[in-house]
């Protein structure tokens, strides 16, 4: 990552991804239900050479597999994992791929030298993270053989490898590295070419597949209760206000003023941006991390003890207030708005500002992390209080948190396709953060220049690294690659006046 946004039209992509001349909505929405639709059809097709299903489904029972594989045997080796926060294995590996290159990146001078190429020349990083994608896959798919070749009917006997060795395991391993980078290839389509970030349409429509398969349970369930009506009535405002919930947690600010110090005066300058912080500046990390902290262990089904359920809110806020500290660097947001001419309103030093800053900030996540908390809760509310079967209950969490964060993702990116309707358009700046995107529209707004800002980043729609929109983090080796599935951040003005704003962008010190 660079220590400065690349500026300038050489800074964006290709022409088809900023929709030039917009071309509408129909063609992108288009691709994108193709691309989720092969998506779909490659997960139920992939399967490892030599593999006999049926002594898979015989040893499974047609139910879920065993801990820590797939949750049924067509999907045992298919691009595929159980967990919401990880959607498929392909999805998976890619964003472990990522965050396992851009840790080595902070030790290997060569990675490094790529990461800091710019945010608008990042093609040989991301070769980088799609080969070791496809290493990572490889490695999943050797680890699925040896466990496969081990399975035998308990009532035929039969195997499920008839021909165990190493032309299975490696008809595995290129099966699911071939589609990892074919998974990988369908959202990068989605992202230049569709709507919205392809990584999150895809994990959506992985989280909207698993809500339709667990249906016709839960409409058995409702039609075997004593009171159907009531109790699905119950279900579906309890499923409508964990949305509102997900909603406000990814949408709910906290707006800190700005004031110019340089440039014309307040008065003819007009009112200074604001500083945006998120109650919820962690996302869905805080939901991934406590479970897995929690050493008593925390069951959706069987839900956990009073202690339990204590215990997990405690670890939520702790894991929050962790990455919160960790992460977000105060002082690199006040050095960079005195730079380009903004303060604190109010704050006397610089000092005086990060410690205003800090305290701002930790006040306004306890309203977010109060929510994460009932968004961690809701699973076992949703089984234990609501009588949810399980294929419902665990997915009232932190599915509900990633697919509404989808949902307003898709939103944004229609509208902003609408604003840009009939207009050819020309990049002038691209960012790795959306407050530098804020500080230059401020700039153009000021000189009569109208801007839009094109954001289809996986980490703006799913809620997570929301600190990094306001500052580089404190140690960029704990956050994840921004540019996931393709996405960047763009400021977009009219092609006519795009030398104009250029030059004004430089003359502020905003573009390189």
């Amino acid at each position: 990552m660079s220590d400065r946004p690349t500026g300038g039209v050489s800074g964006a992509p290709d022409g088809h991804h900023l929709g030039l001349a917009a071309a509408g909505l129909l063609r992108p929405a288009a691709v994108t239900l193709i691309a989720a639709g092969l998506y779909r059809l490659l997960q139920q097709l992939l399967t490892a050479p030599g593999l006999d299903l049926s002594v898979l489904a015989e040893f499974f029972g047609g139910g879920g597999g065993p801990p820590g594989l797939p949750g049924g045997p067509m999907q045992l080796v298919t691009p595929w994992m159980p967990h919401a926060a990880s959607g498929t294995a392909a999805i998976g590996t890619y964003v472990s791929a990522s965050v396992l290159v851009v840790l080595l990146s902070g030790v290997i001078p060569s990675l490094r030298r790529l990461r800091e190429a710019g945010v608008s020349n990042q093609a040989g990083f991301q070769w980088v993270i799609a080969a070791t994608t496809a290493l990572l896959a490889a490695a999943h798919g050797l680890g699925a053989a040896l466990y496969l070749e081990g399975i035998d009917g308990p009532i035929s006997g039969l195997p499920a490898v008839p021909a165990p060795g190493w032309a299975f395991r490696a008809g595995t391993m290129l099966t699911l590295a071939a589609a990892a980078l074919l998974i990988l290839w369908l959202a990068r389509q989605v992202t230049a070419r569709g709507l919205g970030n392809g990584v999150v349409v895809l994990l959506a429509a992985d989280i909207l597949d698993r809500w339709y398969s667990a249906a016709p349970d839960q409409w058995r369930a409702w039609a075997a209760a004593i009171d159907p009506v009531h109790q699905g009535l119950r279900a579906g405002l309890f499923l409508l206000a964990l949305l509102v919930l997900a909603i406000l947690l990814l949408t709910a600010r906290r707006l800190v003023p700005l004031e110019r110090t340089s440039g014309p005066a307040a008065a003819e300058a007009g009112e200074a941006p604001s500083l945006s912080l998120r109650i919820n500046p962690c996302g869905a990390l805080p939901v991934v991390a406590a479970p897995v902290w929690l050493v008593a262990g925390f069951h959706p089904v069987e839900g956990p003890s009073l202690v339990s359920a204590i215990a997990l809110c405690l670890l939520v806020a702790l894991a929050a207030h962790l990455y919160a500290v960790e992460v977000y660097h105060p002082r690199d947001t006040v050095e960079r708005l005195g730079r380009l001419g903004f303060r604190f309103a109010e704050a006397g030093s610089p000092e005086d500002a990060v410690r205003r800053l800090r305290a701002t900030l930790h006040r306004a996540m306890v309203p977010g992390t109060l929510g994460l908390c009932v968004v961690a809760l809701a699973p076992w509310i949703a089984g234990s209080g609501l009588d949810l079967p399980p294929g419902w209950s665990s997915m009232c969490g932190l599915d509900a948190l990633v697919l509404a964060a989808a949902g307003l993702h898709l939103r944004q990116q229609v509208r902003s396709r609408r604003s840009l309707a009939g207009r050819e358009v020309a990049p002038v700046l691209a960012a790795e953060t959306r407050f530098e995107l804020d500080l230059a529209a401020d700039v153009l707004r000021r000189a009569g220049i109208d801007s839009r800002v094109r954001d289809d980043r996986a980490i703006a729609a799913t809620g997570t690294l929301a600190l990094w929109e306001v500052s580089r983090p404190r140690w960029p080796i704990l956050t994840v690659y921004p540019h996931l599935g393709g996405g960047q951040a763009l400021l977009l003005v009219d092609a006519a006046e795009a030398e104009a704003a250029e030059g004004l962008l430089r003359e502020a010190g905003q573009a390189g």
